[in-house]
């Protein structure tokens, strides 16, 4: 993931590339290498499953983030995979320039649905919604 600010920003000189390293260096220690190294990881895995799909990767429509997340819990992962994909997809959007907002309906639904059919599928059939 480049992390260096945007090129859209036009020609820079010494002076400002150097501060331009400086913020890629912030921005990279606001992430652990963990961190990191999961979201590039399952964001190689998204933009594979959306050419893969004909779909555009970046910038998202929020109806492919929440296809791609349904397409991962219908493929047995974890909702914390899910979520870690979601997280990842919306990382590399940002520091991409695009405008994300986690807040979006299909997506947001999206998610909240699959989290209570998991919640659901765990449940041990006694009917109190507690």
């Amino acid at each position: 993931i480049d992390l260096r600010p945007s090129s859209k920003l036009g020609p820079v000189s010494a002076d400002l590339r150097k501060i331009d390293q400086q913020v890629a260096e912030s921005i990279q220690a606001s992430v652990s290498e963990n961190t990191l190294r999961a979201y590039v990881t399952q964001y190689r895995q998204y933009e594979a499953w959306c050419e893969a799909a004909g779909l555009s990767a970046m910038p998202a429509d929020p109806a492919v983030v929440a296809r791609y997340a349904q397409a991962l819990a219908t493929a047995g992962r974890k909702i914390s995979t899910v979520k870690l994909a979601v997280a990842a997809i919306a990382f590399r959007h940002r520091h991409a320039g695009h405008i994300w907002d986690e807040r979006n309906v299909v997506l947001a639904s999206t998610l909240r649905g699959l989290l209570k059919e998991r919640a659901g599928a765990t449940d041990d059939g006694d009917g109190d919604e507690g």
